[in-house]
């Protein structure tokens, strides 16, 4: 991944050498975008908004940090059942108990691959792409740039047990981390229904990542002066 924002970092700087620069990305795009705006940050130019189109943290949820949150929340989820609770089913539950087992076995599998490849190993990768292991297996690091990840509202945001990946950005966001929520799923977000909310958000932002740029600078000359 790292190589992949690499390339496009530098696709940037050839249509436009300096700064400041604007960058978004969708999905698998966001994760490339965060990573190109973060090696353009590194290397000295401005970006004043990173703008992400739902895109899932790589890595998220985190079931070994978290397991504590998961056991209380799965025992929540047990006496709710046991009580006859009308807001959790057994279907509830084992969507979740599936989706734990799901990413589990998703990193043990990617540790192992990685185990073999560094001893010169290589192994079948099945029906996933090479785009699909390298977002996968991204570890992000701090951003200094603001975010602002635009989410499909149609998918609620998960509070039951798995935190929603959308969310985990805010990690990794030095410079301030929002979530605007726009009509439409991960996809429909684009549609032609969607799609001028979606601008007018954007706008809104873009505009408001301006003007803090303005005033930095505007600080920055007051200062040196």
């Amino acid at each position: 991944m790292e190589e992949i924002a690499r390339q496009s970092a530098a696709s940037i700087r050839a249509l436009r050498a300096h700064g400041p620069y604007l960058i978004g990305g969708y999905c698998y795009g966001g994760v490339v975008a965060f990573e190109a705006a973060r090696q353009l940050l590194e290397e000295g130019a401005e970006v004043p908004l990173l703008a992400l189109f739902d895109t899932p943290t790589p890595g998220y949820p985190k079931i070994v940090h978290d397991w504590r949150r998961f056991v209380h929340q799965g025992h929540g989820m047990l006496l709710s059942l046991a009580q006859a609770s009308h807001s959790v089913t057994v279907k509830n539950l084992a969507a979740h108990l599936r989706a734990l087992g799901r990413i589990a076995a998703r990193r043990y599998m990617a540790k192992a691959r990685r185990s073999l490849l560094a001893a010169g190993i290589r192994t079948p990768r099945g029906d996933e792409s090479d785009n699909s292991v390298a977002r996968r297996e991204y570890a992000p690091r701090l951003l200094s740039a603001p975010i602002v990840h635009f989410i499909g509202a149609d998918v609620a945001v998960s509070t039951e047990v798995l935190s929603d990946p959308r969310l985990g950005w805010r990690d990794f966001a030095g410079g301030g981390f929002e979530a605007r929520p726009i009509p439409g799923d991960h996809v429909s977000i684009f549609s032609p229904a969607n799609a001028p909310v979606l601008a007018r958000e954007l706008e809104r932002a873009i505009q408001a990542a301006e003007s803090a740029s303005r005033r930095d600078e505007a600080s920055y000359a007051a200062a040196v002066k």
